[in-house]
């Protein structure tokens, strides 16, 4: 009997033993490849067909080749990020919920395709990692920075994130990633904080302290045009998001911008000196200039903390004036 007893003891003990082995590889693996749950190619549906979308949810909003899709910010923060296919050729879509960043890539260099997961961050800042050549990749400028593939760059494509009631009175009967039932315990934030807490994790690891000129958590429209860079803030001194629509002119290196921010009203404005009607994504829908396009500039609404470290030198809109604060 003690013999039988040892012999139950040593083989619950083994099976102990594998349990917490089996446990540390998962655990690890995620940390080493947070990536597990990026998805290929995944179903999508027209925004007729949605049932999980609310009007105010975030949505990040593609166009290519005229068509246009939405990924869901509340399963893009999960997922992180989705290799698809819009307009015939891939794309890679990326999304950062703690730096806030969006990011829309054509993935094929030199005529060859490239897969995408996320890896882990880098200096505070979001990686990603191709499956070919596991060469890391920057989640914000889409440049390799290390391995096979350094040096290298995507081609950014436009993207906007904006509410679920904005994009369906955009794009109507367009495309809208479908949301899997089965996953739907993990699509919890429906749109990104106005104000966040860093992660401890990436403000240790971030290269420099923070630009003190904002909060390290405030949200900005980054902007880069003509070899300059400078960020709006997009919330009040109270770290609240702006509610009421805004039209700002400015000026970035010899570029004349038109910036327009705000979570509330009417996604379409006017032009002072005709009247005409234009959308947000800068198609003019009625008047005189019926069927013009503004050509649309480099942004990205991202986290202070994060645009500040990639661009130390940028200058910040902080008023109407439409001049630029001075870097450093």
């Amino acid at each position: 009997m003690a013999a039988v007893a040892k012999r139950r003891l040593m083989k619950r003990a083994c099976l102990l033993t594998l349990a917490l082995v089996a446990i540390l590889e998962v655990v690890v693996g995620a940390q080493q490849n947070p990536a597990v749950v990026s998805l290929n190619s995944p179903k999508c549906v027209r925004v007729p067909e949605a049932r999980g979308e609310t009007a105010a949810d975030e949505e990040l909003g593609i166009g290519r080749s005229g068509e246009y899709c939405a990924y869901p910010l509340r399963m893009m923060a999960y997922h992180r990020i989705v290799n698809d296919h819009l307009g015939g050729p891939p794309i890679l879509v990326s999304y950062d919920p703690d730096s806030g960043a969006g990011r829309v890539f054509d993935p094929v260099l030199d005529g060859q395709s490239y897969t995408f997961d996320a890896a882990p961050p880098q200096r505070g800042l979001p990686m990603l990692t191709d499956r070919e050549t596991r060469s890391l990749w920057s989640a914000l400028s889409g440049e390799a920075l290390s391995g096979p593939l350094a040096g290298k760059r995507m081609t950014l494509i436009p993207s906007l994130i904006l509410t679920w009631e904005r994009w369906k009175e955009l794009h109507p009967d367009s495309w809208v990633l479908a949301e899997d039932v089965r996953l739907s315990p993990h699509y919890t934030v429906r749109a990104t904080p106005a104000s966040c807490p860093i992660p401890a994790a990436v403000s240790h690891d971030l290269l420099r302290k923070s630009d003190s000129r904002l909060k390290a958590d405030t949200l900005v429209l980054g902007l880069t045009a003509a070899g300059e860079t400078a960020a709006f803030p997009l919330t009040d001194k109270q770290g609240r998001s702006l509610r009421q629509p805004q039209v700002i002119e400015q000026t970035l290196g010899d570029q004349r911008l038109v910036t327009v921010s705000g979570d509330g009203g009417t996604p379409r404005w006017s032009d002072r000196q005709t009247g005409s009607l234009w959308t947000i994504e800068g198609q003019c829908v009625a008047g005189p200039l019926k069927g013009e396009s503004l050509s649309p500039s480099e942004f990205v609404r991202v986290r202070w903390y994060a645009w500040s470290a990639l661009h130390p030198r940028s200058g910040i809109f902080r008023s109407r004036s439409g001049q630029a604060g001075s870097g450093r």
